[in-house]
């Protein structure tokens, strides 16, 4: 169902059973729908209009799994940087693109998905740590030795501008966001 072009969730009709329920300190009556462990009561609830809201619970269970998230979402940016980097598509951008650049974007991108679909949560988190201090620190470095010019990391095989740099800087911060937003499993 939508409203105002925006799709709610409705709840189904419930007949309300008369007994008390304790939640969250609060005295009140309770659908025979939703009478489960007092734990999960937290989870999600329902506005007066039966749209479903999301509650801290909801939010913290998401949190816990960042890191999987962030690889998953930078994996497939990376592998269509790599990839569209050989094409002179990006060009525009002012990112310096050479082909060793989009094969260390295509292995990067590869490990992330790997990491952010089959692999385990603890090395989804390992990845965005390890991944977000090199990148925050490439970033930091460029900024600092590159100056105004090009940096030459490896010759003419691996260069940084300006943009490459503060592109670096934000990368290394949402990977590492996501790795120390991620609860320790």
């Amino acid at each position: 169902m939508t409203r105002n072009g925006r799709a709610t969730f409705q709840m189904p009709k419930t007949r309300l059973i008369q007994e008390p329920c304790v939640s969250e300190g609060r005295l009140g009556v309770q659908s025979a729908r939703f009478q489960a462990p007092l734990a999960n009561q937290t989870a999600t609830s329902f506005d007066h209009e039966g749209r479903f809201v999301a509650t801290l619970n909801h939010f913290r269970r998401r949190i816990e799994k960042m890191a999987k998230t962030v690889c998953k979402l930078l994996g497939v940016v990376f592998l269509l940087v790599g990839l569209l980097g050989f094409t002179h598509l990006l060009d525009p951008l002012g990112a310096h693109l050479t082909p060793a650049h989009n094969v260390v974007h295509i292995l990067s991108g590869a490990i992330a998905l790997y990491f952010g679909f089959p692999g385990p949560l603890s090395g989804a988190k390992a990845f965005c740590l390890i991944f977000g201090v090199v990148y925050l620190a490439l970033g930091i470095l460029g900024f600092v030795i590159g100056g105004s010019g090009l940096w030459h990391v490896i010759d003419d095989l691996l260069m940084f501008g300006r943009r490459d740099d503060a592109i670096h800087v934000v990368l290394g911060a949402i990977f590492l966001g996501g790795g120390l937003l991620t609860k320790s499993s």
